[in-house]
């Protein structure tokens, strides 16, 4: 575990009233199952707008993910909101899955920011900008940041020129 998320757990998972190890997520997807979900949440917030159903569509991400139930998801957001919101920097929560994915892994990852950042059907320059940043820690090409642009654009009926 690295000690990024050694901190998050003794300052704020202790924090909730309820333990992440809620059954059907195993310990050692714990730290991934946050890392990816805070990412999926800074993105959703980083335009000051969190919107409704960008939090439905992060459940949703998180849901597929992990493989958590209806019953457990309220304990992984708060989680996952906490850990976002403590000012835990996105080099760290980045670095997590870097260390730990592949190539097709990081793209799908990447193509999930954009879903959340383009469920209201507009995509703001600072939730671009957010996912630019991680892509690029992921190490990804432009490329590969802009056909995961297009791909989610596309799913969302969106311009892709713009």
């Amino acid at each position: 575990m690295s000690s990024i998320f050694k901190i998050f757990k003794e300052k704020v998972i202790n924090d909730l009233d309820q333990k992440i190890s809620v059954p059907g997520l195993k310990p050692e997807k714990i730290d991934e199952t946050i890392a990816f979900g805070a990412l999926l949440w800074l993105v959703a917030d980083a335009d000051n707008k969190f919107l409704p159903q960008e939090i439905r569509e992060i459940e949703k991400i998180m849901e597929k993910f992990s493989g958590i139930s209806k019953e457990q998801r309220p304990y992984l957001i708060a989680a996952i909101k906490k850990a976002a919101e403590a000012s835990i920097d996105i080099y760290g929560f980045t670095k997590e899955l870097s260390d730990k994915f592949d190539f097709k892994q990081k793209t799908i990852i990447v193509e999930n920011l954009f879903r959340v950042a383009c469920t209201d059907n507009f995509l703001d320059e600072c939730e671009l900008e957010t996912i630019r940043k991680i892509s690029s820690l992921f190490r990804l090409t432009h490329t590969d940041f802009i056909n995961a642009k297009i791909k989610v654009k596309h799913e969302y009926n969106m311009p892709v020129a713009e």
